[in-house]
């Protein structure tokens, strides 16, 4: 359903079904996979009304509640918390302050 939305409606959306055919996988597997499909695979994103292709930075975008987890002994492991892809922001973007 994924896949059918986004060919139809975007040219920058995609769906990559490699995780639900996976057994669990850890979230930095999963954002791993990712950025080797992106940036690997696929020579990184295309930006528009250009053929030149750029090297992407992956990034996982997550609420208060996920990102406190991180804190909890056996939850996730330290190698995944102090990964590349895990940026904690404390304060609210500056735009948001108007």
């Amino acid at each position: 359903m994924c896949t059918l939305a986004t060919e139809q409606t975007s040219q920058w959306l995609m769906v990559d079904p490699w995780e639900a055919f996976q057994s669990y996988q850890r979230t930095a597997v999963v954002l791993d996979h990712v950025d080797h499909e992106i940036n690997t695979v696929l020579g990184g994103a295309q930006l528009p009304l250009s053929d030149e292709r750029r090297h992407i930075r992956v990034m996982l975008l997550a609420g208060s509640d996920l990102i406190s987890t991180m804190s909890e002994p056996g939850v996730w492991s330290e190698k995944d918390v102090s990964s590349s892809w895990c940026v904690p922001q404390l304060d609210d973007p500056p735009h948001l302050h108007r």
